[in-house]
């Protein structure tokens, strides 16, 4: 693991590595955060993991990797059931010739 500067991540976000861009002594493959958080809270993230391809030693300030921060939005089951349920009849009402 590689200690960063701290970051603050605001509530209702998720973290992916952009695994394109990378160090030339590696790649970041995970966001570590100081302690387990619901999505809901603000987050905070110190360390990184680190997987080396090459030696080398990494400087402090230089850049190595890029993160993505998505906004998550959170929303309850039954919005979800609504949801598949006016799909299915949306596909019913499409392709009437497909039902038994």
């Amino acid at each position: 693991m590689v200690s960063i500067k701290r970051l603050k991540l605001p509530k209702n976000t998720i973290v992916y590595p952009f695994g394109i861009m990378r160090h030339p002594f590696g790649i970041v493959l995970e966001a570590v955060q100081r302690r387990m958080r619901k999505l809901e809270e603000e987050k905070e993230i110190e360390k990184v993991v680190f997987l080396p391809v090459a030696d080398g030693d990494i400087k402090r300030g230089e850049l190595i990797g890029i993160i993505t921060v998505y906004d998550i939005e959170v929303k309850a089951i039954e919005w979800l059931k609504s949801l598949l349920r006016e799909w299915i009849e949306h596909k019913e009402l499409s392709f009437p010739a497909l039902q038994p």
